[in-house]
C-alpha cells in the first residue's frame, strides 16, 4: 500500500511508504517491531520529521513515536519522546520551569531532540537531560541511561549508533518567575525570526557547524579574525561566501535569509534538495578546503 508522507516531514516533500505506523504505547511498539523484523525491514523511529529528508519511496519501516505523556515532580519533568517541544515549553511555562527557552520555534519532538542533541544559541538539550529510557530493537528490553552514558556531543548522541528507540526522558530544570521565562522565550523567538526562514518548509540546519581546527592553518587564521571567540564556524557563513545563497534547483532553494537552510518553495522533490546539498559540499570544499557533515538524515 502507498502511505503518503508529505504531512509527516517538515520539508513537505511528496514521498510514499509501504510501512508507516503511529505508536502510542510500548505494547504497540513491540508488536510493530516484531512485524517489521519478520518482513526484514530496517526500522526507523520518526519524531516530527523536522530533521529528515525522505527519498521518493521509503522502503524502511517508519515508526512515528506518538506517546505524549508528561509528569512534573519538583524541578524534574518525566516526558514521553513523542511530545512536541512546543508543548513541552508550554508546560514549562505553566509550571515556572526554566532552561529550555532557547528551544522555542524548533519544530521537533523530545525524542528527536535527544537523538540529535538539538541546540541553539549556545545551548543544547543534553545540558538538561538527567536520564533517557529507550527500547532495544533487537531484544525489546528497556534500557535506562544516565546523561553521561548517552555520550552527548555536538549534535551527537549514542542513539545515532545504537538500534534503540528513545521512549521517554527525565529532564532537570530550575524554578523561575513566569514573566522572566516569557521574556526569554520572546527574545529567543525574535532572534530566530530575524535569522532563520521561519514559516518556510525546511528541515532546519542542513549541515553541522565546522570545528575551527578542521580547516587548513592559513584559513584558520582568517576565520579567527572574523570569529575570534568561536571554536565552531557557522556553516551558513561558509555557504554564503561561496555565493550560493538564494541558489535554486527545481523547487528547492538555499534560503536567502540563512544559507544553511534549504527550503521547499512549493514543488521541490527529494532530488532537488539532494542536488543542492551536493553542490554546497562541493563549493565549500573548493573554497575552504573542509568537508561538511550533514545534520539532517536522509531516509530511504
Amino acid at each position: 500500500m502507498d502511505i503518503e508522507l508529505k504531512k509527516f516531514n517538515s520539508f513537505r516533500i511528496e514521498s510514499k511508504s509501504d510501512f508507516f505506523q503511529k505508536i502510542k504505547t510500548e505494547k504497540e511498539l513491540l508488536s510493530l517491531i516484531n512485524k517489521a523484523k519478520k518482513e526484514k525491514l530496517k526500522i526507523i523511529p520518526l519524531g516530527a520529521g523536522s530533521n529528515v529528508l525522505f527519498k521518493k519511496r521509503v522502503k524502511s519501516a517508519l515508526l512515528k513515536i506518538d506517546n505524549k505523556e508528561i509528569k512534573i515532580k519538583n524541578n524534574k519533568i518525566i516526558v514521553s519522546a513523542g511530545l512536541s517541544l512546543a508543548n513541552l515549553l508550554n508546560k514549562c511555562l505553566k509550571n515556572n520551569l526554566s532552561g529550555l527557552e532557547w528551544a522555542i520555534g524548533i519544530p521537533g519532538t523530545v525524542g528527536g531532540a535527544i537523538f540529535g542533541n538539538a541546540g541553539a544559541f549556545s545551548q543544547s538539550i543534553s545540558n538538561f537531560v538527567e536520564e533517557v529510557e529507550s527500547i532495544d530493537i533487537e531484544t525489546g528490553r528497556k534500557i535506562i541511561r544516565k546523561n553521561k552514558e548517552c555520550y552527548f556531543d555536538y549534535r551527537q548522541s549514542i542513539f545515532q549508533k545504537k538500534k534503540e528507540i528513545i521512549w521517554r526522558a527525565v529532564l532537570k530544570l530550575k524554578k523561575e518567575k513566569k514573566k522572566k521565562i516569557e521574556r526569554k522565550m520572546k527574545e529567543f523567538l525574535e532572534k530566530r525570526k530575524k535569522s532563520q526562514p521561519i514559516g518556510s518548509w525546511s528541515a532546519g540546519s542542513i549541515f553541522k557547524n565546522v570545528p575551527l581546527d578542521r580547516f587548513p592553518k592559513k584559513i584558520q587564521k582568517e576565520l579567527k579574525k572574523i570569529f575570534p571567540q568561536k571554536k565552531l564556524i557557522p556553516t551558513g557563513y561558509l555557504i554564503e561566501k561561496t555565493g550560493l545563497k538564494g541558489k535554486t534547483i527545481g523547487g528547492a532553494q538555499i534560503s536567502k535569509k540563512h544559507a544553511n537552510f534549504i527550503i521547499n518553495t512549493g514543488k521541490a522533490e527529494t532530488e532537488d534538495i539532494e542536488k543542492l546539498i551536493n553542490l554546497i559540499k562541493k563549493e565549500v570544499l573548493k573554497k575552504f578546503k573542509v568537508k561538511l557533515e550533514k545534520e539532517i538524515r536522509i531516509i530511504s
